[in-house]
C-alpha cells in the first residue's frame, strides 16, 4: 500500500516583503491560469498552443488591524501599486517553496456581530517554484 502524506494548512507560511506582521491564516490556495489558444494547422486539425500563464495567490485570515498588521502592510502596497515580494513554504521536508514579486490585487474586510473579523488578500502575478530548498 502507497504512503499518503497529508500537509495540514497550518504547515504554510507565508512571509510579505521584509514587513515584520503575521496573521492567523484559516486558508488560502495558489492558483495557475495557463492562456491556452487553439492553433489551426494544416488540414482540419488545430493543436493547443499554451501562449501564456498568471498565478493568483488568495490568503484568508483573521483581520489583525493596527499599523503594523498584515492587512495594512498590504494595503500600503495596494496604494502605491507596488508589487509585495511573496515567499509561500510548505513545511515538508524538503521543503517547497513559492516567491514572486506579485501585486495585490484584491482586499477585503468581513466582519458581523457574532464571529470574528476576517480579511481577505488576492495576489497576482508570477511564481518560481522551488523543491528542496
Amino acid at each position: 500500500m502507497p504512503a499518503v502524506t497529508v500537509i495540514a494548512g497550518a504547515k504554510f507560511t507565508v512571509e510579505l516583503d521584509t514587513v515584520s506582521c503575521t496573521v492567523q491564516i484559516k486558508d488560502g490556495a495558489i492558483d495557475r491560469a495557463v492562456n491556452v489558444i487553439n492553433e489551426k494547422t494544416l488540414g482540419p486539425n488545430t493543436t493547443p498552443v499554451a501562449t501564456d500563464y498568471e498565478d493568483t495567490v488568495t490568503v484568508n485570515g483573521l483581520y489583525d488591524g493596527g499599523d503594523v498588521g498584515w492587512f495594512n502592510a498590504v494595503w500600503d502596497a495596494s496604494e502605491t501599486l507596488a508589487p509585495v515580494d511573496v515567499e509561500i513554504t510548505d513545511g515538508q521536508t524538503p521543503a517547497t517553496t513559492w516567491t514572486g514579486a506579485l501585486m495585490p490585487s484584491n482586499l477585503s474586510n468581513n466582519f458581523g456581530a457574532e464571529a470574528s473579523a476576517e480579511s481577505a488578500v488576492t495576489f497576482t502575478g508570477r511564481l518560481v517554484r522551488s523543491t528542496g530548498v
